[in-house]
């Protein structure tokens, strides 16, 4: 009877991972993409987002959010976010760093879905239904890029 060696990942689907570190990259992911957003929005937008006039800044927040420089950074802006929380989260954990990122890139799904049950919180103008696609499907990629650069960071225990 022949033993068979044993796999290089846990065999379970939770088994093996750190959830505090994976909390703290969704948390970063989350944090790290409201920061940005609002950066970006306030530089595109520029001196009108700052109007005393309500009107003229609402009217300057609108046609920022809506304009296809800002989709584009945006998109930007969100994988960024991801790929950094990601690799913070994963290096932090310490072991099996790409499935960590891949679970981090979850996580920070389900946290940034409380932002819209809240009420009111809902954007005003709504992206396009293709940027909220592409958005959904370049997130678990991103995840997974961030934990396989903490994986491709981190050296090897010396044996």
């Amino acid at each position: 009877m022949t033993s068979h060696p044993r796999p290089i990942e846990p065999d379970g689907l939770f088994e093996g991972l750190r959830w505090s570190s994976i909390v703290l990259g969704a948390v970063l992911d989350n944090v790290l993409t409201l920061l940005g957003y609002g950066l970006l929005t306030t530089g595109l937008a520029g001196a009108d987002a700052f109007s005393e006039n309500e009107a003229a800044a609402e009217r300057a927040f609108q046609d920022v959010v809506s304009s296809p420089e800002f989709l584009l950074l945006g998109l930007l802006v969100g994988v960024s976010a991801t790929v950094i929380a990601a690799f913070v989260g994963a290096r932090r954990a310490g072991v099996h760093h790409v499935r960590h990122g891949g679970w981090i890139a979850v996580c920070s799904v389900a946290f940034s879905l409380v932002f819209y049950l809240v009420p009111g919180s809902e954007p005003a103008p709504s992206p396009p239904v293709w940027y909220e696609a592409l958005g959904w499907c370049l997130l678990l990629p991103s995840g997974l890029a961030g934990g396989y650069l903490a994986a491709r960071t981190t050296r090897a225990p010396s044996a």
